[in-house]
């Protein structure tokens, strides 16, 4: 087999095989929406790959694909070539979803963009955007429409075509992450870029934004043109840091217009309700703020403050303990609460223990006395553990690697119902519990040990959080990788051997097996260079299947 089939073999299998991140399903929550389909389509003006105008076709492709919300490019309203038909009102008509258009004068009528929604319109507008270079004015449309009670918030455009039009391109979408700032709801960016991945406008894009089809996404994506497709440059993105979760990305094919439409399955995850959220990013002094409630806390005992963290950004710090000090949380307003609707909540922090440690006693992360009274701890020999005060003490089975890295940890309370574990976002355990939240009458937050310095703490912690919801692990505090992310895979032939590499920070891991279905996978080694992985592999007579796995054992 010559190199380069075996590049393609592993490219195919690479695709099918990268698995899919845990925790997809959230359970225990009320406030997040159902499925809904998001497609971006440029109609060419109605007209198909066989020069027939045809409406019908078209509010077809919409209507099989089950699209929710579309932004639609290229539509004419009244206009001679269209024979003054109103397509935009057509396609209304047809698919049974109402419309927003905004367009420019055109032979007679309109030419310009619309959306399709399922969900009520609460409000539109149209922006103009920056002309350098081409002839057309360009603009984004908006509307913002309901869905579940939520607002949401749906953009489309239609960008220049020509390559001298790049300036102008980037001029616009540096327009469209400034507008993202303005934003009030969870945004979604769709429509006709004109652009390449990985190009100038694309990497300035995802700085806000997530390429849909780079999260989930399978094969090249081509949606130009539409007979023998070679190229990506219609794009569904979601604003990033947003409570939007995707779960799959399609490029359908018809004849309908010169342009595949691209449609994304997302839902809106629940709103996380307030806690208290300490991110240790003081850096210096004896105080400690919540940054939800503005809660202060003091630090007894000696200051040891680390540029040492999770994500090693600058400005990231973290707290070391030595198990002779504690920080400490007056709450005397018993801001911290549960919801009334239900007894859930969520427990979770970094933290990091020093190779080798042994601890006497079982070391407590963090504890509320109040109502909900609660701590989540260690064990003598590393798992996890928590208290539901005056009910009852839980010990998992999830146990911190002893590796000497940073490892996120989680205890999520279902109510009436069960305790999960999770060590770096992946499910290590569950504990049956119905007793509900425990309670005791002291509303104060410790961190590093009990009140009193009981129970205490030796390592590093960093961005413990309560929040009062059963969060499934996609929502979890990672602060680098997004969660729902597949990291991108590269390879290149370097004399005989092939370099892999993919993002150090997104905790995957590469391995390999025989084409036979039942060969085992196992592990290639990799060394981490900066913000890269990199896995150096033998070319072999032997034909092998590549593929990333997500590993809860590696630093993050």
């Amino acid at each position: 087999m010559t190199f380069f089939f075996r590049i393609a073999l592993f490219v195919f299998a690479f695709c099918l095989l990268v698995e899919r991140l845990p925790g997809q399903t959230v359970t225990g929550v009320s406030n997040g929406t159902r499925n809904f389909r998001v497609m971006t389509f440029n109609i060419h003006h109605g007209v198909g790959v066989d020069g027939v105008l045809d409406t019908e076709r078209i509010a077809s492709v919409i209507a099989l694909e089950n699209a929710d919300l579309v932004g639609l490019q290229e539509v004419d309203r009244w206009t001679t070539r269209v024979n003054g038909r109103d397509l935009v009102q057509e396609l209304s008509d047809l698919t049974g979803l109402d419309f927003v258009f905004y367009g420019r004068p055109y032979q007679g009528g309109q030419f310009g963009n619309a959306i399709l929604s399922r969900f009520p319109i609460k409000s539109s507008e149209e922006r103009l955007l920056p002309r350098t270079t081409g002839t057309e004015l360009r603009r984004a449309v908006r509307a913002v429409v309901v869905i579940d009670g939520r607002d949401f918030s749906f953009w489309n455009t239609h960008l220049a075509a020509s390559a001298e039009d790049e300036a102008e391109r980037l001029a616009c979408v540096t327009l469209f992450n400034e507008w993202l700032q303005q934003e009030k709801a969870p945004a979604v960016f769709c429509g006709d870029f004109n652009d390449f991945p990985d190009r100038n406008v694309h990497l300035l894009m995802k700085q806000s934004w997530n390429d849909v089809w780079e999260q989930v996404g399978l094969g090249d994506g081509f949606t130009f043109p539409a007979r023998g497709p070679n190229r990506r440059i219609d794009y569904i993105f979601t604003a990033k840091e947003n409570p939007i979760e995707v779960f799959q990305a399609a490029v359908p094919y018809t004849t309908a217009s010169d342009h595949l439409p691209l449609i994304a399955t997302m839902r809106l995850l629940p709103v996380p309700e307030e806690g208290f959220r300490f991110l240790f990013d003081e850096g210096e002094g004896s105080t400690i703020n919540d940054s939800i409630h503005g809660l202060a806390g003091s630090i007894l005992g000696s200051l040891a403050w680390s540029v040492d963290s999770p994500s090693g950004h600058d400005g990231d710090c973290s707290f070391t303990f030595s198990g002779v000090n504690r920080i400490q949380v007056d709450d005397p307003e018993r801001l911290i609460r549960l919801s009334t609707n239900h007894g859930d909540y969520t427990l979770q922090a970094w933290v990091k223990l020093p190779i080798g440690h042994v601890s006497i006693n079982r070391m407590i992360l963090f504890q509320y006395e109040g109502d909900p009274g609660f701590s989540l701890s260690i064990t003598t020999n590393r798992f996890l553990h928590t208290t539901t005060f005056r009910k009852k003490d839980m010990t998992s089975a999830a146990q911190i690697p002893d590796d000497g890295a940073w490892h996120h940890v989680a205890a999520v309370h279902h109510d009436k119902s069960q305790f999960e574990f999770y060590i770096d976002g992946v499910l290590q355990s569950i504990v049956p519990y119905a007793d509900g939240p425990g309670t005791r009458d002291n509303p104060v937050i410790t961190i590093g040990s009990a009140a009193g310095q009981g129970s205490s703490f030796s390592g590093s912690i960093d961005r413990a959080m309560f929040t009062p919801q059963a969060l499934s692990s996609i929502q979890f505090d990672f602060p680098e990788w997004p969660r729902g992310l597949l990291p991108k895979l590269k390879a290149h032939k370097q004399g005989e051997e092939i370099i892999f590499y993919w993002p150090s920070a997104s905790r995957f891991s590469l391995e390999a097996r025989g084409l036979l279905s039942d060969s085992p996978w196992v592990a290639v080694p990799h060394i981490t260079s900066g913000k890269e992985r990199q896995s150096t592999v033998a070319i072999e007579g032997d034909q092998r299947y590549f593929r990333l796995k997500r590993s809860s054992f590696l630093p993050y």
